[in-house]
């Protein structure tokens, strides 16, 4: 019984330690790997080749297990965190390279974030959201 309780807490305690990961591509070429929302670290910059280049910008997500079946969301910003795009109940975000030209035209940098909601309106209704910082992007 002792050895069955420890196997339960073990393995509940590597699942709450299990976090969310993720990974910024453009083209076939990673350009980050994160695992924690840190704005300071989690920066890219993107050179007039790269934004010429007629790829998409990939940011694959990884959730940690615990709310797979909740809808997850992709926001890009701009300037005064300005909504530039938004898509929902994907688990990858793909934006091309003349879509973030359109976007660097009138902004300086563009900040992905990322939040999910339960399927339940009600449910989602009466939760705090809090909005996980990915990425941002500039432009050389």
């Amino acid at each position: 019984m002792k050895l069955a309780f420890s196997f339960f807490a073990i393995v509940i305690t590597l699942s709450m330690t299990a976090q969310n990961s993720w990974q910024v591509y453009l083209g076939k070429k990673q350009l980050l790997n994160a695992e924690l929302p840190d704005e300071e670290k989690n920066r890219i910059v993107l050179t007039g080749n790269d934004l010429r280049s007629k790829t998409e910008l990939v940011v694959a997500f990884h959730e940690s297990g615990m709310q797979k079946d909740w809808i997850r969301i992709f926001s890009l910003a701009g300037n005064n965190d300005t909504e530039l795009m938004r898509k929902e109940g994907v688990r990858m975000l793909k934006i091309t390279t003349a879509d973030l030209n359109r976007y660097f035209k009138t902004h300086r940098q563009i900040k992905i974030y990322t939040w999910s909601l339960p399927p339940d309106p009600g449910l989602a209704a009466g939760i705090r959201v809090r909005r996980v910082h990915l990425c941002t992007i500039g432009k050389e």
